[in-house]
């Protein structure tokens, strides 16, 4: 690896596991109330049959070329709750063709249909919804479904890393 993309990396882990124990430490009361630390239950809960086969990271193999992704990674776990969330980093290109990256915390997984699951896409900090995805997982753990960004759905397609 080389050491530029290893840094990324180092750094991407850094980032996935900083947010998802952010979105995974308990409830702490003080005089003031609870704090925004505060494991916030999902509006829904995948079945843990189900919900365990999806923890793991995933990384773009293909999209939509009007997303104007170029690069995306993603790490899903089980919260402390039992519920699925996640952290990814997108890399892309806006309108005027300069580059951009963003991270993106995944909430509120949800099945749709059997083997169909729908995920609430957040800004980092958790509070703002925009766009979604939907997805279902293929025999060998791959993702394949659509992204939306914000409403405009682009077919993307997920493959599972195996080990780091």
């Amino acid at each position: 690896m080389r050491p530029g993309r290893f840094v990324w990396f180092l750094g991407l882990m850094f980032l996935a596991f900083g947010c998802c124990e952010y979105r995974s430490m308990g409830t702490v009361s003080a005089t003031t109330g609870n704090t925004a630390a505060a494991v916030v239950p999902a509006h829904f809960k995948v079945p843990r049959q189900i919900a365990k086969l999806y923890p793991g990271q995933y990384m773009l193999r293909s999209i939509a070329s009007g997303a104007r992704l170029s690069r995306v990674q993603m790490v899903f776990e089980i919260n402390a709750l039992g519920y699925l969330q996640g952290v990814g980093s997108f890399y892309g290109y806006n309108a005027q063709g300069f580059q951009t990256s963003w991270v993106a915390t995944f909430y509120n997984f949800h099945l749709t249909a059997p083997g169909r699951m729908a995920v609430e896409i957040f800004d980092v900090t958790g509070t703002r919804v925009f766009g979604h995805l939907y997805i279902r997982r293929t025999k060998q753990g791959n993702l394949q479904g659509q992204i939306a960004l914000p409403k405009t759905p682009y077919a993307i397609e997920f493959q599972r890393r195996v080990g780091l």
